[in-house]
Parts: structure tokens; sequence; C-alpha cells
């Protein structure tokens, strides 16, 4: 199922599929050097450092899990000595003392410990990875906004700048009208009113564009160049039930509250056992030279070491109550994961149908205002429209324009937000295909 198939299910007319999936398209001066969305995308995720600091974070957690992995495992120690003795007293002789040891340390029972801490930090580097998706999914959002805002911005720039054309040309008119005696000096006044407003509209929209290109500059990591309308998003749920199903499953808000909870209920599990006896085997080999007496000898060793805490002024009882406490935080975290989710993705959702609705009936409105003006102007021309009739005609319509644009930038932004909120806003599902092992570093901003 496609965009197309989707729009259609909500009742939106195949005429304004084009609108909603296809928006803001501009002019592709240099085909070579154009900017597509998916370049765009690649390009935030290779440079944002929110993502830098979330992969960062995710080696140093499977660091942690290797560390705690070694630490269950035989640990293996040498240790050389080499002394040098001379006695002055009685045969001024000089003893040398040469001594080597192998010894080998191996954890038998811990009563788990060493387990459940394995597990405690499996469950906190998944956690992390989570985080991560979390990171990259605002940062693909993020530049799908700052990509669409910019050709929105840029049509609107282009929308103004044709508004004063076409009132300059308008004012024009009205003064040689007026010279001969067609139109009042009222007339003249109101076309130069709405020309001066124009102008002020034109500059404002400037401004909007600028405050765009920065905000993609900053997202994305270079200045947006020759954009190009991108293509429809991908396939959406049929309905908010089947989006909201996906994203209980899949967002990693979700995730990572439920890898959380399971690590803190390692720890507590941990925490339990503190108080258990453990057990170690010890097994050395220790080889010596003595030059006083011309020998070597050689020693092998192996022993069994149990310790037990029989007092520690209630410290693994207050492990133990921190580890439950944190356990109980977790899983209110996650029943509050869980509601934040449901609530989020319906909104989305909400949001999508209604931005649809929306340009549907913009579009209508701006059929409507087309069709309004060309009758005022006809009217005008039988004497029974004045010119500011004609004025407020023309302004109709280019506010539906302008509307219809911004509908349409919605309509894109939404759809992606739906799968934010799904969970799906990943360069994986997108099938951008970036390693984040070969993702650069990021640029400086300035």
């Amino acid at each position: 199922m496609n965009c197309t198939t989707l729009i259609k299910k909500k009742k939106i007319k195949k005429a304004r599929i084009g609108v909603s999936c296809l928006v803001l398209a501009v002019s592709l001066a240099v085909p070579g050097e154009a900017t597509t969305l998916a370049d765009a995308l690649i390009q935030a995720y290779q440079t944002n450092p929110r993502i830098r600091i979330g992969q960062s974070v995710l080696d140093a957690a499977n660091a942690a899990v290797s560390e705690t992995t070694a630490s269950a495992l035989p640990q293996i120690s040498a240790t050389a000595n080499a002394s040098l003795a001379r006695d002055f007293d009685t045969d001024d002789s000089t003893e040398r003392d040469l001594s080597l040891r192998l010894a080998m340390n191996q954890i038998i029972f811990d009563g788990g410990q060493s387990r459940y801490a394995l597990q405690a930090m499996q469950q906190t580097a998944l956690s992390s990875e989570q985080r991560l998706l979390a990171a990259e999914q605002a940062v693909l959002l993020d530049a799908v906004t700052a990509f669409v805002n910019v050709l929105r911005d840029q049509q609107l720039v282009t929308l103004a700048a044709s508004n004063v054309d076409v009132l300059t040309e308008e004012l024009r008119a009205s003064n040689d009208r007026f010279e001969i005696g067609l139109l009042s000096r009222t007339d003249v006044s109101q076309t130069q009113a709405r020309l001066s407003a124009a102008r002020a509209e034109l500059e404002i929209r400037r401004g909007a564009l600028l405050r765009s290109r920065e905000i993609y500059r900053s997202v994305i990591g270079s200045e947006p160049q020759d954009l190009v309308s991108p293509p429809p998003p991908p396939e959406l749920p049929p309905d908010v039930a089947a989006a909201e199903a996906v994203a209980m499953e899949r967002h990693p808000r979700v995730l990572e509250a439920l890898l959380n909870m399971e690590a803190a209920s390692a720890t507590a599990n941990q925490m339990r056992g503190n108080w258990i006896p453990t057990l170690s085997a010890d097994i050395s080999h220790t080889l010596r030279r003595q030059s006083t007496r011309d020998s070597t000898s050689s020693r092998l060793s192996a022993g069994l070491t149990g310790r037990a805490t029989l007092f520690d002024s209630g410290k693994s009882r207050s492990q133990r109550q921190r580890a439950n406490a944190v356990l109980a935080q977790r899983r209110h975290e996650l029943q509050l994961a869980g509601a934040v989710t449901r609530q989020s993705i319906r909104i989305a959702y909400s949001n999508w149908i209604v931005a649809n609705a929306s340009v549907d009936a913009i579009e209508q409105q701006v059929e409507s205002a087309q069709l309004a003006l060309e009758g005022v102007r006809e009217e005008q021309s039988l004497g029974a429209r004045s010119t500011l009739d004609v004025l407020n005609a023309e302004q109709e319509v280019r506010n539906a324009r302008a509307n219809l644009l911004t509908a349409t930038r919605d309509v894109f932004v939404a759809a992606y937000t739906v799968l934010f909120e799904m969970g799906l806003l990943t360069m994986a599902h997108l099938n951008l295909g970036t390693d984040p092992a070969q993702a650069e570093p990021a640029s400086d901003p300035g």
C-alpha cells in the first residue's frame, strides 16, 4: 500500500494526492548539484553531533559488557622478583635471589552475582542502542522538517515577489488611468497601499527563508543547494490502531524503558545475593633460584578460598533496598513510556488526517478564489466593481495559495511524524543504509 492508496482510503481526491505527497517542488537548476531529501538525511545522519554522542555512549556500554564478562573468567597473573644482598660481617658474600610466580584465580561460586551483573550490563547496552535509535529518529525528523521548510519558504518568497511585480504593474496602470480621468486618487492610493504591504510581506518572507536556511544548516550541516521535490513518504498503516500496535512494539522510547527495567531487575537479583558466601580457587607455580645455595626450587600449589560477610553495618541491606527502589522506578517509567507513546501516535495520526483534509479544502478555496477574481475583474470592466474590490479578490487568491503551500508542507511533516512516533523513522526503514561506524565526524557549524 502506497501513499496514494492511503489518501484514497481517507476519501481525499486523487487530484489532491500530488499536492499532499509530491509537495513543494522547485526548479532544478543544476542536476549534478541538486540535493534530494535522501541526500539531506544521509548528511544529517553522518554529521549531526547528537548521533555521534549516542554512538559513543553505546560504545562505552558495550565495553562495560566486555569488562563484566572478563571479570567472571579466570584471572592469570605473573610476578617476578629479584633481590641482591651482601653480608659484610661474615664472609663478605653476595646473595642473589630470583623468583617467578604464575598464579590463576577463578571464582567458583558467588551466589549468581557475576551472572546477574553481566545481565544488567547487557540490558544497559541494549538500552543505549535504543537511545541511539531515538536520537537518530529525532535528527531525521528535524532534517525532514528543515528540508521542506526551506522549500515552502522559497515558494512563499517567489509568491510574494510575484505579488509585488503584479501590484507594481497595477499601480502603473492606475496612474495612467488616473491621468485620463478613469480612476480617482483614492483608487491610486489603495493600489499604492497594497503595494507597500506586499513589499513588507516580501521582506518578512525573505526573513523566514533566512531562518529556515540557518536551521537547515545547523541540522544537516551544509547550505541548502537546489533542493529537489521530495518523493512520497513511506506507507502508513490504514488506521490509528495499527499504527499504535507498531509503536508499542518498535518505538525506542518503549524499548529503552523496558530494557532499563530488565537491567534494574538483574541488579536487584545481584544485590539479593550479596550476603551469600563466595568460593574461589587459586593455583600457583613458583620458580626460585638462590645463589648462596646454588639451587633452584619449584613449587606448585592449589587451594580454595571461601569468603563470607558476617557484619557490614547494614551496607548489604541498603544496597538491596536501593536496587529494589530503582526497579520500582523503572517499572513506572515503562508504564509512562507506554502512555506517552499511545498518546503521541494518536495525536500524530490525527494531525496527518487533518492535514490531508485541510489540503483538500484549501485547494477548493484556491479554485473558488480564482474564479471569484475573474468575475470581479469582469464586473470592474463593466463598472460594477471598484479597484478595491479587485485588490481584495487578488489578495484572497494570494492568501489561499500561501495557505496551500503551508498545508502541503504540513501533510509531509505530519506523515514523517507518524513514522517517528511509530519508531520507524530510521535509516534502515527508509532504506538509506548508512553504517554508523562509517559516519563522518561532525563538522564545525561555524
